[in-house]
C-alpha cells in the first residue's frame, strides 16, 4: 500500500464494516486473489513460451504493475504518455506506450521520461513522427526504443500496408538515436468477442497477410540457403579449377539470395538467428530435391539446368506479380544472377551431350532429377491449401501454371540436346502432359523412381517431404555448425 493510501485508510484495515468509512473513490482488492490471478497469467505465458507485458489501463496502479513484473512480466503497457509518467513516478521502470506520441510538447516529456525510467518504448506509425522522435532523442544521451505499429484493419492507428511497415522499419533502423524493437499488432475490439473459436478466427483473419508473406519468404530463403552446401558438395567434381570457381560463385550467389529473404523476414519481426541457426533440420522448408545428394559434375550442371530453372520460374512470377514491394525490388538483382546459373547449366549440358558417353551421364541424371523438379512446385491446384498467396498477390500463377511454365522452358531444351524426359506438348489440350505415373514412389538411396508400381497419392508424397531426405541433417548441420560451436563455448 502506498503512503498516501496508508494515511487515508490504514486505520480501517481489520475493522468490521469499515467499507462505509472509505474515502471514495477507492480501490479495494482481495490481495490473495489478485496475486493468484497474476501468478496464473504469468505461469500460462511461461508454459506457452511467450513473453508477457500486461496493459496497465485495466488497473492504473503502480503497486499492481510492480506485482505483475515481480511475477514474471517484462513490464507493462500504457495507453498514453500520462499513464507512463504516473507509473514511472510510482517506481515502475519497464513501460511501453501503445499509442503514438506526436506533439512537440509530448515528445519533450517522452524524452524526459526515457532518461528517467530504465526501459521505455513507444510506437510509431508515420515517417514524420519517426524523424521528430529521432531529432529529440539525438539531443539526449540515451537512445529511444520504438516499435512499429501495424494497422490490423481497424483503421485507428498503425501502418496500413506490409510495404509501408518495412519501409518504416528501414527508416527507424537507419537512425542512430532510435532503437528498433519490433512490431505491434493489436486488435482491441476482438478481445471483446466472448466465444473463443469466433475470436480466434477473427484474429487469424487479420494476420493472414503477414503469415502468408512470412511463409513464402521462409520457403524461398531456406531453398537458397540449402542449395549452397548441395552445390558445394558437387563442386568438388569440377573438371578444372576455373569450373570449380564458377560453381563457388553460384554458391555465393545462393547465400546472398538467402540473406535477402531472411533480412526481409527480420524486418517483419522474425528472429533471424533463431530461424536460421536454432531450427531443427526437418523444420526447414525447401524442395525435397535438395535432400538427394548431387554426386557428380553432371548432376551439378543438371541441377543448374533443372532446379535453377524452377527457381527462375517461381521468382520471376513473384517479381512480376508480388504486392510486397521490398521483395519485388530485391528480385531484380536475384533474377539476373539466377539467369547466370541457368546459363551455366545449359552450356555444360550441351557440351556433355555432344558425345555419346557424356549424353549417357546426362540422361541418367535426368531420369531421376526431372520428376523431382516436377514436384518442386508443390501440390496440384485442387489440393493447394495456401490460396492466400494468390488472393493477396504474393505470386501471380498457381502451382499447376508454374509447373506448366517450367516444362515449357525445359522440355524443348531437353529435346534439343537429345535427352528423353517423360513429358510432351498436347496440341489438342494445349498444355504439357506428363508421360509417367505422377506422383510416384521414389527411392532416394538409389535415386530410382518406382514407376512400375503406378501413381501414389499426394498424401504419400507429403509423408516423404515431411520426413526429409538423406542430406537434410548434413546440409543444415554444416550451415549451423559455427553458430552452435560459439554458443557452446559461450555457455
Amino acid at each position: 500500500m502506498t503512503s498516501e493510501a496508508q494515511r487515508l485508510h490504514g486505520h480501517l484495515i481489520g475493522q468490521q464494516g469499515s467499507r462505509r468509512s472509505l474515502n471514495t473513490p477507492a480501490l479495494v482488492l482481495d490481495l490473495e486473489m489478485l496475486d493468484r490471478n497474476i501468478a496464473e497469467m504469468a505461469n500460462f505465458a511461461k508454459a506457452h513460451k511467450v513473453n508477457l507485458r500486461p496493459h496497465s489501463k485495466t488497473h492504473k496502479s503502480a503497486d499492481i504493475a510492480k506485482r505483475q513484473i515481480a511475477s514474471g512480466a517484462l513490464g507493462v503497457c500504457c495507453a498514453k504518455l500520462g499513464e507512463a509518467e504516473a507509473l514511472a513516478e510510482g517506481g515502475v521502470e519497464n513501460l511501453h506506450i501503445t499509442s503514438p506520441v506526436v506533439t512537440p510538447q509530448a515528445i519533450a516529456r517522452l524524452i524526459a521520461l526515457n532518461e528517467k525510467a530504465k526501459d521505455v518504448m513507444v510506437v510509431v506509425d508515420h515517417p514524420a513522427n519517426v524523424e521528430a522522435l529521432a531529432a529529440a532523442a539525438a539531443k539526449s544521451k540515451k537512445p529511444l526504443t520504438v516499435v512499429v505499429d501495424i494497422d490490423p484493419g481497424i483503421h485507428r492507428t498503425g501502418v496500413a500496408t506490409p510495404d509501408g511497415v518495412v519501409e518504416l522499419v528501414k527508416k527507424v533502423t537507419g537512425l542512430k538515436s532510435l532503437k528498433y524493437a519490433g512490431v505491434q499488432f493489436y486488435c482491441g475490439s476482438h478481445q471483446h468477442i466472448v466465444d473463443f473459436a469466433e475470436r480466434k478466427a477473427k484474429i487469424e483473419e487479420r494476420t493472414e497477410y503477414l503469415k502468408g508473406i512470412r511463409r513464402i519468404l521462409t520457403v524461398s530463403a531456406d531453398t537458397e540457403l540449402v542449395s549452397a552446401p548441395a552445390y558445394l558438395r558437387a563442386a568438388q567434381h569440377a573438371p578444372a579449377l576455373n569450373n570449380f570457381g564458377s560453381a563457388i560463385s553460384i554458391c555465393q550467389d545462393e547465400l546472398a539470395h538467402a540473406h535477402i529473404g531472411y533480412r526481409l523476414l527480420g524486418d517483419l519481426g522474425v528472429d533471424m538467428p533463431r530461424l536460421i541457426y536454432e531450427r531443427e533440420p526437418a523444420a526447414f522448408k525447401y524442395p525435397y530435391a535438395f535432400d538427394v545428394p548431387l554426386d557428380s559434375w553432371t548432376e551439378l550442371v543438371m541441377a543448374n539446368a533443372l532446379y535453377d530453372q524452377a527457381g527462375f520460374v517461381l521468382l520471376s512470377d513473384v517479381h512480376e506479380s508480388s504486392t510486397f514491394g521490398p521483395w519485388k525490388r530485391a528480385l531484380a538483382k536475384v533474377d539476373k544472377e539466377e539467369t547466370f546459373h541457368l546459363r551455366h547449366g545449359r552450356t555444360w549440358v550441351k557440351k556433355l551431350c555432344a558425345d555419346p558417353e557424356g549424353r549417357a551421364t546426362v540422361q541418367a541424371a535426368a531420369d531421376w532429377m526431372f520428376i523431382l523438379t516436377l514436384e518442386w512446385f508443390g501440390l496440384p491446384d485442387e489440393r493447394k491449401r495456401h490460396g492466400i498467396q494468390l488472393e493477396y498477390g504474393f505470386k501471380g500463377k498457381s502451382n499447376d501454371e508454374l509447373r506448366q511454365a517450367w516444362m515449357a522452358a525445359v522440355v524443348p531444351f531437353m529435346d534439343e540436346v537429345g535427352i528423353e524426359v517423360p513429358a510432351h506438348w498436347d496440341e489438342a489440350a494445349e498444355r504439357w502432359v506428363i508421360d509417367c505415373p505422377f506422383p510416384a514412389r521414389f527411392d532416394a538411396g538409389t535415386k530410382t523412381w518406382m514407376l512400375d508400381d503406378g501413381p501414389i497419392s499426394w498424401d504419400d508424397v507429403m509423408v516423404r517431404w515431411k520426413g526429409r531426405g538423406p542430406m537434410n541433417e548434413a546440409y543444415v548441420g554444416r550451415l549451423q555448425k559455427g553458430y552452435r560451436q560459439r554458443m557452446a563455448v559461450a555457455a
